[in-house]
């Protein structure tokens, strides 16, 4: 069963269709990865499902009502988002930034936020200033925060609940990546729906359960759902060679797989990819599935 549903999203920013008509099912105990070229809508599309964002037409649907017809308490019991950059909160220490989490739902909750500085490993730093810390740090500091919001560290049952998370990952080194990743794997099993935009491909084969492609397959009309379903099926070495424009090859040992990028059509003379300009050149560039992810 969908957790959050996206019906029909056409979105413009500055002046510029970014969303085109997106439709996707996002069912709980689910991770989604969302991969797509730089600029195809990506963080629109988490933004207008959180309900930051106003469409132009198309509505985001969270348990059967309409995002934007929730309340601000109602919404933060159940949907919280995780942002590409922390904000406003250098002043704060790290404890008082994760506690931010809890404002919307009244406050309280002092033992959530214990447990989500202890799953991100940051409880040796929460007294020390968010500003202090590393980018990476900053990342786990502000998924802990979506984390005590959402009570995800102390209840079992998640179903019901969404995390929104733009790119969590993108500071963090090789291990906390994947330890990050791991953890968001982990609370999707327990019934949280987690929709995260990745540009990690590999990690994404690793920890995602499935998978949604944007692409813009008519210059200037939006982007669209070009690829949607299982992971595996969706993040393919043909399926990414036309969405980035470059030339994938899939290496499998033992069961494990791996992308691996090995020219770049706008850097590669003939290298048969494409033309060096996006998906906006190639009207009708095949789909994956049907936008129910």
């Amino acid at each position: 069963m969908d957790s959050i549903v996206v019906e029909n999203l056409v979105v413009g920013l500055s002046g510029r269709l970014v969303l085109g008509g997106v439709s996707a099912g996002f069912p709980g105990a689910s991770l989604t990865a969302v991969v797509g070229a730089n600029g195809v809508g990506k963080t629109t599309l988490l933004r207008a499902m959180l309900g930051a964002v106003v469409p132009r037409a198309g509505r985001v649907v969270l348990g059967g009502r309409e995002v934007l017809r929730l309340g601000a308490r109602e919404r933060a019991s159940v949907l919280a988002y995780v942002p590409q950059r922390a904000e406003g909160a250098f002043g704060f220490s790290v404890r008082e930034m994760v506690a931010m989490g809890r404002y919307a739902r009244g406050g309280g909750g002092a033992s959530a936020v214990e447990a989500a500085l202890e799953r991100v490993s940051l409880m040796d730093r929460a007294h020390e200033a968010f500003g202090s810390l590393s980018a990476g740090q900053q990342q786990r500091a502000v998924l802990a925060r979506a984390l005590a919001q959402l009570d995800a560290c102390e209840e079992s049952n998640l179903s019901g609940k969404v995390l929104l998370a733009d790119e969590p990952v993108a500071s963090m080194d090789a291990g906390f990546a994947l330890s990050t990743m791991s953890l968001m794997a982990e609370l999707a099993r327990r019934g949280l729906c987690v929709v995260c935009v990745m540009h990690d491909l590999n990690l994404v084969l690793r920890t995602a359960t499935r998978g949604l492609a944007l692409g813009e397959v008519t210059r200037g009309a939006g982007s669209v759902v070009v690829g949607a379903g299982e992971v595996r099926e969706v993040v393919t070495a043909g399926a990414m060679s036309k969405l980035f424009d470059a030339r994938f090859e899939m290496l499998e040992d033992g069961g494990a797989r791996a992308l691996v990028a090995t020219a770049a059509s706008g850097l590669a003379a003939g290298s048969g990819v494409g033309t060096g300009s996006g998906m906006g050149d190639r009207e009708g560039a095949g789909r994956v599935g049907s936008g129910h992810i």
